[in-house]
């Protein structure tokens, strides 16, 4: 397992385009005209960050992008990480839709997620801070976890009666990088 010290060495490696602003970065003393960029979010961390886009090209949302110490095609670099609150209107339109394909697309690692969460006080149970799930339904789903780890979604919701755990872990995750939590799941 990586340690927290570790982990804040490591970098995104891919992220998910949000939204892609053509009007260009403010004019720095040191390029001729501003350039495209994209808000985007870290398929790994979920870090938020603005990347600086190759002059000609387009992207849609939702596009996965390498945003990594290598030679890049589509981008130029990361111009930084951003909070929440400096989103685009357009990219936080679009958060929920790119994070559930994203959850969607990585169903083993969340379902490992799902599988191993414990108790995080001796009174809180990781289950119980996620919207929707109180303590009856954190026993049950404790319980169907004892008589087996969860396959998929699909079993996870036969087994536990949750409705949808692919919208539940969205709404996690949004709280997680829109708001500061005492206790994070997901996010890095």
């Amino acid at each position: 397992m990586i340690s927290r010290r570790q982990e804040s060495r490591h970098r995104e490696e891919f992220a998910r385009v949000l939204d892609y602003i053509r009007s260009g970065v403010p004019k720095r003393a040191w390029r001729r005209e501003p350039t495209s960029y994209v808000q985007c979010i870290g398929e790994d961390f979920f870090a938020l960050l603005e990347v600086a886009v190759v002059k000609g090209v387009d992207l849609s949302v939702g596009t996965r992008i390498y945003v990594g110490n290598g030679p890049k095609k589509e981008t130029l670099s990361v111009l930084g990480r951003i909070d929440y609150e400096n989103l685009s209107q357009a990219a936080k339109d679009s958060l929920p839709s790119v994070l559930e394909d994203m959850v969607v697309n990585n169903q083993e690692k969340y379902i490992g997620i799902l599988n191993s969460m414990g108790l995080l006080t001796p009174r809180l149970h990781a289950f119980e801070l996620l919207s929707g799930i109180g303590r009856s339904t954190t026993r049950k789903i404790i319980e169907e976890r004892e008589r087996g780890t969860f396959s998929s979604f699909e079993d996870f919701t036969q087994r536990t009666k949750v409705a949808n755990p692919v919208k539940v872990i969205v709404a996690r995750i949004i709280e997680e990088i829109s708001t500061q939590q005492r206790y994070k799941l997901f996010v890095r």
